[in-house]
């Protein structure tokens, strides 16, 4: 329900569709990747860098909490 609320709101707000997200705080599953497919989601981030073979839903990243120099 959370990502259908705030699909709509998104979609609202900048007039066009979504097409990525990020996982809050790398937080799913095979439900959660299930739901976005169903919603037309194309490319999602993980909240680390762990170098393995993933789905186009679940793509590493890096935290800009992470970078040298970032503010708290």
């Amino acid at each position: 329900m959370e990502y259908k609320t705030n699909i709509r709101k998104l979609k609202e707000i900048l007039n066009g569709d979504i097409i990525s997200m990020s996982h809050p705080n790398n937080f799913y599953n095979d439900t959660t990747l299930g739901i976005l497919r169903e919603m037309k989601i194309r490319l999602g981030f993980r909240a680390d860098m762990v170098k393995k073979q993933y789905s186009n839903l679940e793509q590493p990243r890096l935290d800009c909490a992470l970078l040298k120099g970032s503010r708290k």
